[in-house]
This record gives C-alpha cells, sequence and structure tokens, in this order.
C-alpha cells in the first residue's frame, strides 16, 4: 500500500496532478481488509429491495450470492462526496467496488453489514492509501491523459468508433453523460451497465440479462455479451476505437 506522495512518486508525476486524477475517478482509494476471511461481498445486482427488512432474507441473500471478500477493495471520491453532504463528519458506508469495478456489499460472515469508516471526505484524499493492482490498472488504461487533466467543460471522453451502429451510440452518449454527471467516467463495465439500466429509454433501450439471460445485455434491441461490452467499453474510450 503506498501513500498519496509515494503513488505521485511511483507514477512520475506531481502531487497535484495525482490529486486531480482521483478526484476525476480515474484512480480509486483503496480499502484494505485486515481480516478479508471474516467478510463476504454480494454484487449490488444481487440484493433484494427488502433484504434488510428482513434477517432472514439477508441471511439467505448472503448465503445464495456472497463470496470471499478480498484483501482489497476500492472506492471513488464521487462517490465519498454523494455519501457526505457534512464535510466534517466521517463517511460509514459499506458499499465498495472490487478490482474489477463491480459493485458490492460488504458483510460480516455473520450477516451483518462491515461498515468501514473512510475518514472526513477533506482528509480522505490526504490520508488515502493505494494498491500496487489499482496503480498497474491506471497505467494500463492510457497515462496520456496526464498533460490534459480533463478540466475542459466540452470534454468528452468516449468517443465513436468509425463503424457507428445505434449500441455504439448509445453507450458512447451515456458514458458521456456519466461523466457529465459525476465528473469522472465509470472506474469499470460493470458500474457503466449498471449506470445504463438506471437511464434506460433516455432514450436508449437498455436492459440487462433479457429474459433472465445471465452475462448478456441488450442494447437498442442488439444483445451483446459482457465480454464483448467490456471490450466496447475500453474500445470507445478517447480515440481507441477509431
Amino acid at each position: 500500500m503506498f501513500t498519496l506522495d509515494e503513488t505521485a512518486e511511483k507514477l512520475s508525476i506531481p502531487r497535484e496532478a495525482l490529486i486531480l486524477l482521483i478526484e476525476l475517478g480515474r484512480i480509486r482509494l483503496t480499502i484494505q481488509l485486515d481480516q478479508p476471511n471474516n467478510f463476504l461481498i454480494v454484487e449490488e445486482n444481487d440484493i433484494p429491495i427488502d433484504m434488510l427488512e428482513s434477517n432472514e432474507v439477508l441471511l439467505d441473500t448472503i448465503n445464495e450470492f456472497g463470496s470471499p471478500a478480498p484483501q482489497f477493495l476500492y472506492i471513488q471520491t464521487c462517490r465519498l462526496k454523494i455519501l457526505s453532504p457534512n464535510k466534517r463528519q466521517s463517511i460509514l458506508t459499506n458499499s465498495f467496488e472490487t478490482f474489477e469495478g463491480s459493485d458490492v456489499q460488504l458483510f460480516q460472515t455473520g450477516g451483518l453489514p462491515a461498515i468501514q469508516d473512510c475518514g472526513k471526505l477533506d482528509e480522505a484524499i490526504v490520508s488515502a492509501r493505494f494498491s500496487i493492482e489499482e496503480l498497474e490498472r491506471y497505467k494500463a488504461t492510457q497515462i496520456h491523459e496526464l498533460f490534459v487533466f480533463r478540466d475542459r467543460p466540452d470534454y468528452e471522453p468516449f468517443q465513436l468508433p468509425l463503424k457507428v451502429e445505434p449500441a455504439a451510440e448509445a453507450m458512447v452518449d451515456l458514458g458521456n453523460r456519466f461523466y457529465k454527471e459525476h465528473g469522472c467516467v465509470p472506474t469499470g463495465p460493470a458500474r457503466f451497465r449498471k449506470y445504463m439500466c438506471q437511464n434506460h429509454n433516455q432514450p436508449w433501450e437498455v436492459v440487462d440479462q433479457p429474459e433472465g439471460r445471465r452475462g448478456e445485455i441488450l442494447i437498442e434491441s442488439k444483445p451483446i455479451s459482457y465480454e464483448s461490452f467490456n471490450k466496447r467499453f475500453k474500445q470507445y474510450q478517447e480515440n481507441n476505437g477509431r
């Protein structure tokens, strides 16, 4: 785990540049679990609305969908801002991301939500820690963006490929909409897929797991496997699709 200054040195960038990248959501804060064997994670897509209202539903959900927690979980600063309307209070949450970008909730093996203290918002970045895996993930996804810093009002991180079709248009439009709303791009395809489904029919048709087909998403009547969606997600950012 690296401190803010150590991370800036690892990436060979100024400390101020690193802070900006963190605020834009390009580099996530790392949450280290000291004893991961005592915890389970459940993907938010598998959590029913009434889970916390019934201990029986809670335990059934964890038994069916729970998986061992990894040593490291992640969170973007834009999510911290949503969780902390009062900057003076510590941010308490059990909602995080996996390394791959899936939204998950953290539970103790006994079933109770495992609430973590992320500190106060104005101190979160300064005192944050970063895993080597997160730094390698960032370096593998175009470190050339450092000289731009993405603060132009007209900046759009998602670009159409040369071969344009409705599914590509939907992903690019909603990807840029996510950026304008949150000030950062989605951490990974899982988070972006969830956002697209939450904003379906505005104006795009998006259905996750149509007719119960796991591992597939329907965009503008086109069925796309998660694997293909993940490739498109990376391709459409910047000019990688051109």
